[in-house]
């Protein structure tokens, strides 16, 4: 869904429509509101049944998609139709909880590992799969829409993410918050790649998520006026939230070394020599 959202806007002149404008906004929250739908309909299982993720990622696919977006206007989630091989769509995007931690590292050499885990409420089952440091997770409710049944496994927005270029890792992170993680995942590589935020600016601006389903548009209560204003006049259903949606875990590399940064939304905290 984030190789989706990326791919979708590959050609957009994002840094010229401008940072957190409405222009670029509209723009983004389609190609959210798409890669939710394909994502909706493609929840699988990977022991019964496989998706093609270069399908999904098709240039040309893509390239239909793109063609079908608005610049004056938002898309209802009826307008936007689900592609994809496997012919299931819920009526609405399965709730995922808010219980999730990540980390990431990054050292001088270029070894990095980002990791994401999740554990449900109150941490978890509190057991912990011998010899491996797993704390399990507690809760049965996390199936696709088909519910559960032998050979199923839960599915997630987890969703670490390493960076490239060059063949050196350049940006390493992830986040805790339900299906949140695609989307604020997507807008701080987006921001770090084309509209060269630094990483603090890129994680601590102001988060917007388009699941496609509710039909609405979440957008954190401290942006701007004006995009609330200008998002409503497009037609958008606007839902203001506090800024604990999602919270981003990061370690960039640029031409002053590394840099850590943890989300100031959370408590958690960036550490380094």
């Amino acid at each position: 869904a984030i190789l989706q959202i990326l791919k979708l806007l590959e050609k957009d002149p994002l840094e010229k429509l401008g940072f957190l404008t409405i222009d670029s906004v509209n723009l983004i929250a389609q190609a959210m509101q798409q890669a939710f739908a394909d994502r909706s309909k493609n929840l699988s299982e990977p022991n019964l049944e496989a998706i093609s993720v270069q399908a999904l990622l098709d240039p040309k696919y893509l390239e239909k998609l793109r063609a079908q977006f608005t610049a004056d206007r938002a898309r209802k989630a009826s307008e936007v139709i689900p592609g994809g091989s496997v012919a299931v769509v819920p009526t609405a995007t399965p709730t995922e909880p808010n219980h999730t931690t990540h980390l990431s590292l990054m050292d001088e050499q270029g070894n990095v590992v980002v990791t994401t885990q999740t554990l449900n409420g109150f941490f978890g089952s509190k057991m912990v799969g011998e010899g491996t440091g797993v704390v399990m997770n507690n809760s049965m409710d996390d199936f696709g829409p088909r519910g559960l049944g032998p050979k199923k496994t839960p599915y997630s927005s987890m969703a670490p993410v390493i960076v490239f270029k060059e063949g050196m890792p350049i940006l390493a992170l992830g986040a805790e918050g339900g299906s949140h993680i695609i989307s604020a995942i997507a807008q701080v590589v987006l921001s770090q790649l084309a509209f060269h935020k630094d990483l603090y600016t890129s994680i601590a601006a102001p988060m917007i998520h388009e699941p496609w389903m509710p039909d609405e548009i979440d957008i954190e209560n401290f942006a701007s006026n004006s995009l609330f204003k200008g998002m409503t006049k497009l037609g958008y259903k606007v839902k203001r939230t506090t800024p604990r949606e999602a919270n981003v875990m990061a370690v960039g590399r640029d031409e002053n070394g590394l840099v850590g940064v943890a989300d100031p939304r959370d408590i958690g905290t960036s550490a380094g020599e």
